[in-house]
Parts: C-alpha cells; sequence; structure tokens
C-alpha cells in the first residue's frame, strides 16, 4: 500500500513539472490524486501553438512518448496507454 502511495506521488511530482514547463499547452482534468497517472521516463514535446489535453482517469505507462508536433493531442477520460507507446500528432 505505501509503495503504491509512493508511485502515485512521484506522479504527482512529474505532473507539476511538466504544468510548469509548458503552462497553457498542456490541460490536465484531474478529480483526485489518482485520477492521471504518468510513469517515468515519459517523454512529451509540445510545439507553440498545440496543447495536450489528458483527461479524467488517464494512465501513462513508463517510457511512452506524446509529441504535438504541428497539431494537438486530445485524450479522453479512461484512456490506458501501456509501455513504450509513442503517439505524434502532425495534424489536429
Amino acid at each position: 500500500m505505501i509503495g503504491k502511495g509512493i508511485k502515485y506521488l512521484r506522479s504527482l511530482m512529474r505532473i507539476v513539472v511538466l504544468k510548469i514547463r509548458y503552462s497553457n499547452r498542456i490541460e490536465f482534468k484531474i478529480k483526485n490524486l489518482k485520477s492521471l497517472y504518468i510513469g517515468k521516463g515519459v517523454k512529451i514535446r509540445i510545439s507553440k501553438g498545440n496543447v495536450l489535453s489528458l483527461g479524467n482517469n488517464v494512465y501513462i505507462d513508463d517510457y511512452c512518448s506524446f509529441e504535438c508536433i504541428k497539431g494537438s493531442i486530445y485524450i479522453g477520460e479512461n484512456t490506458f496507454f501501456n509501455t513504450n507507446n509513442k503517439v505524434v500528432s502532425l495534424e489536429k
């Protein structure tokens, strides 16, 4: 139980760092601590003018990659990304 708490606390720290880094280019819809999980090694790249929006109850496992190069990415509620997935947006 303590291990899961630490896991979600580290995820929360990653979320805070992402919000500071990308400010209004990244959106989170968080209802509680466990409604969004971002694993270790997740890489996010958002070009200016694009947005990465994550809905409620989204789980992104370790070493996934999201790139908003020329378009935005909208991830809806109740979505799960397994390890090593890559999502690239060239258009909306």
